[in-house]
């Protein structure tokens, strides 16, 4: 005697382009969310740093093979770039919103947009970052004291900080399980001599500065209005800052006048941003994950929107990344057409990029990023279905 075969209940297009998007922004090794992925290279798997602890701490052994294609992984680097479209894909997943924020993503203006800030560029001669994600909102007295610091150069020459140690990689139990310490690269660059950004085991961070015999500094921080250093301080020559604020601030001023490492900066100013060790905005936290996106909506950030749109889009073309790669040190993702024009044909024996980075960082390598391009393009194929009733 034979039974039929159970007759399976239909999925819809839109659940399983989402069930697919959801799948790709976890880690393949322990299939949950990515919270801090890494990129191997030349492959361009991503795993989980968690991954990378475990099989051989914080340094890439000799004998060390992607888990996924089983290649010779050369080198490894944090990929914020990738968290940040995690971050917003999650959050608005969360929220009932991703696909209708995705349906109302207009690439047309983008790219309209997009052109004639580069006209705007072209004829200043000068390069303009983009803005920034969130708005930043001036209250009059905050603006006035801004002004006048405008008018006050930072005390001592703009100096280059080179990396001296630590990953942000988790560390064990220690209360300080994430660190990256900064040198400055030559004795006359600045009068900061060194900073350390660390991460605490319960989530929050602290930014230490070290300028000896500096006391300028100290000054000019109390005149922005950032902290009013103590005696003790000034006197060694070294101050930390707990509070999200001060610290975002002192980031701010070591930005605007140091050159900083561009493998580590896309990390670091996430993680300043967040005010979290993890990276992730506080939003994230203890919200139930969810695979479909028919919940109540809820009302998220423009600037969320704006973060989402500036992820899928390439900076240079700005045509959604569906052949994305991905740079390296910078991990900045651009379509490969624009890629080769602009660097020149990848080749695996000797390689000399003709030009910078958008961001001003050299280019020693760049890889075709597959997981980068899937997301895109699924992101793509949900944006224009058919929203139901």
């Amino acid at each position: 005697m034979s039974f039929p075969d159970p007759v399976m209940p239909a999925i819809s297009a839109p659940d399983k382009s989402l069930a697919e998007l959801i799948n790709r922004i976890e880690c393949p090794i322990d299939m949950l969310e990515f919270r801090d992925p890494c990129s191997f290279f030349p492959c361009m798997h991503k795993v989980d740093i968690t991954f990378i602890i475990e099989k051989c701490g914080k340094e890439i052994a000799a004998h060390f093979t992607c888990p996924l294609c089983s290649s010779s992984v050369k080198k490894w680097s944090a990929d914020g770039i990738m968290q940040k479209l995690v971050n917003c894909i999650s959050l608005l997943n969360t929220q009932g919103n991703l696909i209708s924020r995705l349906a109302s993503i207009d690439y047309e203006r983008l790219r309209k947009e997009g052109e004639l800030n580069d006209e705007e560029e072209l004829k200043a001669g000068t390069f303009i970052p983009p803005p920034a994600s969130k708005p930043h909102i001036i209250e009059p007295e905050a603006a006035k004291k801004e002004e006048e610091l405008k008018e006050r150069p930072f005390p001592g020459p703009r100096g280059e900080f080179i990396h001296k140690s630590g990953g942000w990689i988790p560390s064990g139990s220690d209360r300080c399980n994430r660190e990256m310490t900064f040198d400055k690269k030559r004795a006359q660059d600045g009068y900061i001599s060194s900073f350390c950004l660390r991460g605490y085991d319960d989530n929050t961070i602290g930014l230490s500065i070290f300028f000896k015999d500096k006391p300028e500094v100290a000054k000019y921080f109390a005149e922005a209005g950032i902290k009013t250093m103590s005696k003790g301080e000034i006197s060694c020559g070294f101050c930390m800052f707990s509070t999200h604020e001060d610290i975002k601030k002192v980031f701010k001023v070591l930005m605007g006048h140091h050159t900083m490492p561009s493998t580590h900066i896309e990390q670091m100013k996430l993680v300043v941003e967040t005010g979290r060790a993890d990276g992730r905005p506080s939003a994230l936290v203890s919200v139930p994950k969810t695979v479909t996106a028919t919940a109540t909506s809820t009302p998220e950030p423009k600037s969320l929107l704006s973060e989402l749109e500036s992820s899928l889009t390439c900076p240079l073309s700005h045509r959604p990344l569906t052949k994305a790669v991905t740079c390296y040190p910078c991990m900045h993702k651009i379509n490969e057409e624009i890629a080769i024009a602009r660097f020149g044909p990848m080749s695996a024996d000797s390689f000399k990029a003709r030009s910078p980075c958008k961001c001003g960082s050299k280019v020693e390598s760049y890889h075709i990023d597959h997981t980068y391009r899937e997301i895109v393009k699924l992101c793509l194929t949900l944006g224009q279905q058919p929203r139901k009733a």
